[in-house]
């Protein structure tokens, strides 16, 4: 079986297909899932429409312009947007979704913090 799960992240929509496994999947201990709950970008922006009583901002609708789209366009994307997100919301509490959430957040940390700064043998200390 083969999954998706699409989240808006500041505007982008980003796509992760996760593969389903008849295997049993470990129980991953957790903290709450990150909120996929638009935020609006400051005091200036303002609600434009609202996808089962959660807010679409403006913000949302001028970024997808300025990528081509017209206001139309621009806002049936920031509400289908929305849509996804809450179905995404669906899959947070998922094991395989921590787990994948948990390694990307151990890749990056590791690409930030040590693979830019050990490039060369000498970088790193003699063991002891």
């Amino acid at each position: 079986m083969r999954m998706a799960a699409v989240v808006p992240l500041f505007g982008l929509l980003i796509v992760c297909g996760c593969s389903g496994s008849s295997a049993p999947t470990q129980t991953v201990q957790s903290g709450p899932p990150a909120s996929l709950i638009a935020m609006p970008t400051g005091a200036h922006d303002v609600v434009v429409a609202k996808v089962n009583g959660r807010p679409v901002y403006g913000a949302c609708v001028t970024a997808q312009v300025t990528r081509g789209a017209t206001k139309q366009q621009a806002l049936e994307q920031c509400v289908d947007f929305e849509l996804l997100a809450q179905l995404a919301e669906s899959f947070a509490t998922d094991a395989e979704v921590i787990d994948a959430t948990k390694t990307a957040l151990v890749s990056t940390l590791v690409a930030r913090d040590y693979e830019d700064k050990f490039t060369k043998p000498a970088d790193f200390a003699a063991s002891s």
